[in-house]
Parts: C-alpha cells; sequence; structure tokens
C-alpha cells in the first residue's frame, strides 16, 4: 500500500438503481440476481425445493392455501389444463367434469399398440382435452380406467393412447362410463397489439362478410375461401367475428374447431385462400355459410404500414392465456376458470371428488372474489342475469349464499356496471373494501347495506391493472403493477411508486402474455414481488421485488408462475416450470442456499465510482473484505475504464472466504464498479463493508 493511498469504504444505496446509466447513478447498485437488503445490506436470497415428486399437467396460473375447520392445511392450484389440490402430502386432479356419457361398443384397439380410438356422437371434445373413463372394459380385458388427453378424428370419434398396447385387435367394443373434463385452455395468448398479433405484427384491416363464399370437403380439414382481393399470404391470420355452420359440424367462431383466429394456410390466388379446422368436415358445402372476418396480413414498410419486426399499435383483438381464479369461502374452495363459471369443492369430500359448477352463479365470468367481512361472493366481468356478457359488470350473490345470485327483495344479490375503462382486470380484496381495478381506473367498492348493498367510488384513473393477478393487498394497502407503472392506493388515493428500475423491467416484457403477471407477498421480509415474462419469453421468468418496509427494489431470474405467502405452510409456496415440468415448490425454506440440491447463482454488481468529479485517474491495490460467508466462499471481481463508453480492463475474479483478511491486485482508470458473486453450492453470503485502497493517479 503506498503511504498516498486512501481506504476507501464501498457503501451504496440500497437497492438497484439502473433508470440510467451505469456511469451517471455512481453511488448505488446497478445490477443483480436473487438478492435482496437487510438494513440496508444485500444479501443472497434463500433458495427451494420440490414438495412433492409429481408434476402437474400444464403450468401454474392460481394457488391458494388455506386451513380447514379441522386446521387440515389445504392447497389449490389451477393450470390451463387441471385443478389440482394438495392434501396430506398428496396431489388430487380435481378438474370438473363438464358432460357424462356411457358408451357401449364405442373402442377399437390394435394389437401391441397403445392407441385407442372411441366412437361417441358429437363429443364436443377438442385435442389436448381430457376425458376419464370410469367402469370400462374391453373384451380382451384391456383396461384404462383413468384419465387421458384425447386428439379428435372427427365430430364423432377421437382418440388417446392407453397406458399399455392391447392384447388383440378389435372394433366397436367394450363399455365405459366417459367424462369429459372442462376444456383445456391457451397456455399462450393472441393479441392483436404488440410482437403477438402474428409472424409479422399484423395491420387490422376492416371486417370483410363472407357470403356463401365457404368451401369444405366431406372428412378433410381444409376450409377454402373465396374473397375478392383479399390481400392474404400464408401464415397471415383471420379471426371471425360471426359464423355460420358449415360442413354439417364447423363453426369458424368455435374453439373446438380451431376458431375464432386461423392461420392461413395456403393462398392459391388474389381471391382465394384455405385454413385448416381442427376437425373434419362431416358434410361438403360448396358456397356456403356467413361470416364476419377480419384479415390480419403481414405488410411491408410504407409511410402507411410499419416495417416487419415494428409492434402494431393496435387492432382490438386479444385473447389471453387461460387462467384461474381461486378463493375461500369458509373453508369452502371456489375456482372460476376465466371465461367460465363458478365451482366449488369441499375438504370434507376428499381428493377422491371433482369440484362441481355453482350452477346459479354467472355462466361466465372473468375473476371474482369474495368480499371481506359481509360474505359476498363477487363477479367481474361476468354475464348479467339475463345471461349477456359485459366486461365491467359487477355482480354478486346473496349475504351468505353463493347459490343466489337474484335480486329480490329478500335478497341482498346485485349488480353494477362500472364507467371506467374497457374491461375489469382484477379484484383485491382489502381492508373494510375491495379494491376493482379496471384497464384504465381503480374503484373502491365498499359494503354499505340495502337498499344498494355496495357503494362505489372512483379512486383513481389512469392506474389500471396488468393482470388479473398483477396486484395484491399488503397489511390493508393494495398494491399493484400498471402497463407502464407500479401503484399503491395511500389513503383513499392512487399514488405512484417510484420504482428505480422501471426503465429495465419495462423493456424487457413480453407484452403479448401481460396476463401472466402474478403478484405475491413475502411477509417474513415484507416483500411485493410480481413474476413476469421477459420479451424472450411466454412464461414468467423474472422477477421484481418491492419492499414495502425499506422502499428499495431488486429483481432477477425465476422459475415461478405462481406465489402464495407462509400464511398456511412455513414458508412461501410456488408452482414453477422447469426444463418444461411444472412443480410444487417450498421457496425460501430456512438454510437452503440451492436450487433443489443444485448451485443457486446470485450477484451483485456496482454502478461506477471514482474520485472526486471523475477526472483524475484512481489506481487500486488492495481489497479489504468485510462478508458474512457461511458454507463456500464469493467471487470478487473489479473493472476499471478511462471513460464511460470505454473499454473496460477487468481484475479477478478473486475467491473470498470467512477468513479472507485482504485481496492485493492491481487496476487503474477513472472509474470502477466492483462485483460480488457465490460461485460454490449451497452459499450464504451478506455484504458488510468492502474497502479499497485507492490512491490519485493523475489525469491521465
Amino acid at each position: 500500500m503506498s503511504t498516498l493511498s486512501q481506504t476507501k469504504a464501498l457503501n451504496f444505496r440500497p437497492g438497484i438503481h439502473r433508470e440510467s446509466t451505469q456511469y451517471a447513478e455512481e453511488g448505488s447498485w446497478y445490477d443483480g440476481n436473487r438478492v435482496r437488503f437487510r438494513d440496508k445490506r444485500p444479501e443472497n436470497i434463500r433458495g427451494y425445493e420440490t414438495k412433492t415428486s409429481g408434476s402437474l399437467l400444464g403450468t401454474g396460473r392460481d394457488l391458494l392455501t388455506w386451513q380447514d375447520n379441522i386446521t387440515q392445511k389445504q392447497m389449490a392450484i389451477g393450470t390451463e389444463k387441471a385443478l389440482y389440490i394438495y392434501n396430506n402430502g398428496g396431489v388430487f386432479n380435481i378438474t370438473p367434469v363438464r358432460a357424462s356419457v356411457s358408451l357401449t361398443n364405442a373402442f377399437g384397439t390394435q394389437v401391441d399398440s397403445v392407441r385407442v380410438c372411441v366412437s361417441d356422437t358429437a363429443h364436443g371434445l377438442a385435442s389436448g382435452d381430457f376425458a376419464v373413463f370410469t367402469s370400462s372394459s374391453v373384451a380382451t380385458d384391456f383396461s384404462f380406467n383413468s384419465m387421458f388427453e384425447v386428439s379428435v378424428i372427427g365430430t364423432n370419434s377421437y382418440a388417446f393412447d392407453a397406458s399399455t398396447s392391447a392384447a388383440s385387435n378389435q372394433s366397436a367394443a367394450g363399455h365405459a362410463t366417459a367424462h369429459y373434463l372442462i376444456r383445456s385452455g391457451a397456455s399462450v395468448g393472441i393479441t392483436g397489439t404488440g410482437y403477438g398479433a402474428s409472424d409479422y405484427n399484423a395491420e387490422t384491416f376492416t371486417s370483410v362478410v363472407l357470403t356463401s363464399v365457404i368451401n369444405v370437403v366431406a372428412a378433410t380439414v381444409a376450409v377454402s375461401i373465396n374473397s375478392t382481393g383479399h390481400g392474404l399470404e400464408i401464415d397471415d391470420f383471420v379471426y371471425f367475428t360471426t359464423a355460420t355452420t358449415v360442413g354439417g359440424n364447423i363453426l369458424l367462431t368455435d374453439s373446438t374447431f380451431g376458431g375464432p383466429i386461423f392461420q392461413v394456410v395456403s393462398a392459391q390466388d388474389a381471391n382465394n385462400f384455405t385454413i385448416n379446422s381442427l376437425v373434419n368436415a362431416a358434410a361438403t358445402s360448396a358456397g356456403a355459410g356467413l361470416a364476419t372476418a377480419q384479415f390480419l396480413v403481414s405488410v411491408s414498410s410504407s409511410a402507411d404500414y410499419r416495417t416487419w419486426n415494428s409492434p402494431a399499435a393496435s387492432s382490438g383483438i386479444e385473447f389471453e392465456a387461460a387462467n384461474w381464479t381461486l378463493d375461500n369461502f369458509g373453508e369452502i374452495l371456489l375456482a372460476n376458470r376465466r371465461g367460465g363459471g363458478l365451482f366449488q369443492w369441499f375438504p370434507t369430500s376428499g381428493g377422491s371428488v371433482r369440484a362441481n359448477a355453482v350452477t346459479n352463479a354467472p355462466v361466465s365470468s372473468n375473476t371474482f372474489v369474495v368480499s371481506p367481512n359481509d360474505r359476498h361472493v363477487v363477479c367481474f366481468g361476468c354475464s348479467n342475469v339475463a345471461g349477456t356478457k359485459e366486461p365491467l359488470l359487477v355482480r354478486w350473490s346473496d349475504q351468505n349464499n353463493y347459490n343466489n345470485w337474484t335480486p329480490s327483495i329478500s335478497s341482498t344479490s346485485g349488480e353494477n356496471t362500472l364507467a371506467g375503462g374497457t374491461r375489469i382486470m382484477q379484484g383485491i380484496r382489502s381492508r373494510n373494501q375491495i379494491a376493482i381495478l379496471t384497464d384504465e381506473v381503480m374503484y373502491g367498492m365498499r359494503f354499505t347495506g340495502p337498499p344498494f348493498i355496495f357503494s362505489f367510488t372512483e379512486l383513481g384513473t389512469g392506474c389500471g391493472g396488468v393482470s388479473q393477478h398483477g396486484g395484491i393487498d399488503m397489511n390493508g394497502i393494495p398494491v399493484w403493477m400498471g402497463r407502464d407503472n407500479f401503484f399503491v392506493l395511500d389513503g383513499n388515493s392512487v399514488r405512484r411508486l417510484d420504482c428505480t428500475v422501471r426503465r429495465y423491467v419495462y423493456d424487457d416484457i413480453n407484452t403479448s402474455e401481460l396476463g401472466k403477471i402474478f403478484c405475491g407477498v413475502n411477509s417474513e421480509f415484507k416483500e411485493v414481488t410480481w413474476l413476469y415474462p421477459s420479451a424472450n419469453s411466454t412464461e414468467c421468468n423474472r422477477y421484481v421485488s418491492w419492499s414495502m418496509e425499506e422502499n428499495y427494489w431488486v429483481y432477477g431470474e425465476a422459475i415461478w408462475t405462481t406465489w402464495n405467502d407462509s400464511t398456511t405452510f412455513d414458508n412461501v409456496i410456488t408452482t414453477g416450470t422447469s426444463v418444461g415440468v411444472t412443480r410444487i415448490y417450498d421457496n425460501e425454506p430456512p438454510g437452503i442456499f440451492t436450487a433443489k440440491g443444485l448451485k443457486l447463482d446470485s450477484f451483485i454488481e456496482s454502478a461506477d465510482f471514482g474520485i472526486g468529479d471523475g477526472n483524475e485517474m484512481l489506481f487500486v491495490d488492495r481489497l479489504i473484505p468485510d462478508m458474512t460467508i457461511n458454507n463456500g466462499q464469493v467471487s470478487f471481481t473489479i473493472q476499471t475504464k478511462e471513460f464511460p463508453n470505454g473499454q473496460l480492463r477487468t481484475k479477478g475474479p478473486f475467491n473470498i472466504t470467512q477468513s479472507t483478511e485482504t485481496v492485493r491486485f492491481r487496476s487503474r482508470g477513472r472509474q470502477a464498479r466492483i462485483k460480488l458473486e457465490n460461485n460454490a453450492t449451497g452459499t450464504e453470503w451478506r455484504y458488510g463493508e468492502l474497502r479499497l485502497d485507492i490512491q490519485d493517479d493523475g489525469l491521465r
């Protein structure tokens, strides 16, 4: 150490700060992954373990934990394919049944093949749906009493793969009771804005009326359409808003046949193109049908059009991936898959009993919540009493009776249509009210009793929600993510949060999958965490967290898609998808700093720092570490440069353990930055106050 050196303590502001450049954010931490701050000091966050060995069908979309009336811990998980219950260490599929049918002489098998063909007139299934068979048999004693994913052959037939091969050839044999589960939902959203509109970011054209121009051939999937000057090319999209049945069975607005959005597979000429149905036509039709369609076409660069790979400004079309809302009415589980009805499950029934429909509830609802204190079930963006769906409708059940939704003099049931925005995104149960988020406005919904039952107050505009799970209540305060900012309800007014990583988050987010954003609370550390899909991912693969208590922001990588606080179990519970497999996880159990036993990386990097105003060169030759390190080591790297956009010179990494006193090196530049990262399995570390020996090294 030179006699001219000074020992400089490196104390940076808590949280990650990157609203500006790494040079301009001097005095801050600039980048990181899987870190949090406690008492203004960074440390790595704990790891995770699988809670169960089994996997889930689909990707987690909502997660709920609770204790039933006998204090047994329960957990419900909804995916785009199924609804699950975790109970006594076991996972049970309780997906509701939409229809049951008795099948006789309906099965066909081929020797040494697992393929089973089934005949069922107008089964209404789509490929990817699930069927459960009970009391099943065929003449060869080949049994398949289980649940299977089906592939549709035609309107009256489908197939599935059994777990074992058939012993002989059979045709029109056997019997079973088939239970068709509610249809599997989409795993990926399609939207007419941003980068999800189409392969070439389609421009939406004026609706086209197609009258007697649709052609299909029996037992084929091709649907050819005559439309003069359609302007479509292969891989463009056609969206059917209305349609009549063609070919005896094909309804182009129905998801059973692949609708309402189809991709063009052939453009024969300027006036004819072809799309494919998911189901074969039952009959041949020529010059038939009546439909209204929107053509979404790829366009080249011009003054009026966008260039390739530029986002569409709008199209008025948005289809989100399937999603669930789960809540409790006492110990009873209530569940709603977006756009469907309301289902119930009783813990006393056990995992062998499936959830069943609440028959008098709205036939279609986008989300719901059980109101605080007064016990009304409140549906949002749902069908009204007449059965017509309204995206801004709030409709609630009778008090203490979610089977009664009919307004009357003896019932507190009712409904109210909001005015702000175009649709309701979410309802957040908070202290003495429900915070309702449309895509533009925040409302407060409070129980007032008869005659109006609830009052509705507009609390903020330009602060709409981003998804049906994008907000949460934290200690009686609603917090949520909007399309370009984070917000909190501060008393009776909305306040925008001062987020130090806002640009970083919103510049790296998949705008076609905003509906998957999920917000959760970690009460142990007083944190609110948002899970979101980065720009190159269709599923949540990153997180951003805000500490309400210490007011800092951090972000990082994650595999989580849902999140539930440690109110029932001993730690945060999540669902996560890794290598295409979805499981339930214990997140941050005490003492665990690995990912399922494997190394779990974490790091933190500072912004640039210098001496004085940054004109002088600095010379650094010694590090004096002050860190708490358990089980392993942390690597230290220092980088220097002469100008903000100059070339970086790297020294390190140098390994630091709990017993390391000093680290010697030689580095020179006008600015420097440091990075700390763990490089061993199971390492726990906490930053104290690192010090560097630094001296002025002139102006050159």
